[in-house]
């Protein structure tokens, strides 16, 4: 058949079930049968690259979460800390009229309870959209289904 790596029970396989009945009817009735391009080989060959790139996927979602869960807990730290520098600058402003009164500035309320409050702020970046160019197929001469549609016209 096809280099097909077995999927866990517990693991829903990443290749749509329609494709995978297509990827059975080659394996099976058309298992002889080869179009050009198009064979059980080759559509099982894609199916493996689907299923590797729903790993790479995997993987690195799970590293975006470990480092959205430390930058949540070093975010954190960083208000523990930028409330306790307040509270000394408080006492430590009590003789100096104008410190107290950046310090007010920066409790007077319409300020958001985030960290990122007490960060300058700075006007928004404005960038140019590049034109998306479709992906190259990494097993060949396979036509996208865009350019099949071009191809057909």
């Amino acid at each position: 058949m096809f280099n097909e790596a077995p999927v866990p029970a517990t693991t829903v396989d990443p290749v749509p079930s329609e494709l995978l009945a297509i990827l059975d009817l080659f394996a099976a009735d058309l298992g002889g049968v080869a179009f050009p391009g198009v064979d059980a080989a080759r559509l099982g060959q894609h199916a493996d690259e689907v299923r590797a790139r729903a790993r790479d996927v995997e993987r690195a979602q799970a590293a975006l979460d470990s480092a959205l869960a430390a930058l949540g807990e070093r975010t954190a730290a960083l208000a523990a800390l930028a409330a306790r520098g307040l509270a000394y600058a408080r006492i430590y402003a009590a003789d100096d009229a104008e410190l107290a009164a950046r310090l007010a500035e920066l409790d007077a309320g319409d300020r958001p309870s985030a960290p990122r409050a007490l960060a300058p702020t700075r006007a928004p970046l404005h960038r140019r959209r590049r034109k998306a160019e479709p992906p190259e197929l990494p097993l060949g001469d396979v036509a996208t289904p865009a350019e099949a549609a071009a191809s057909d016209s």
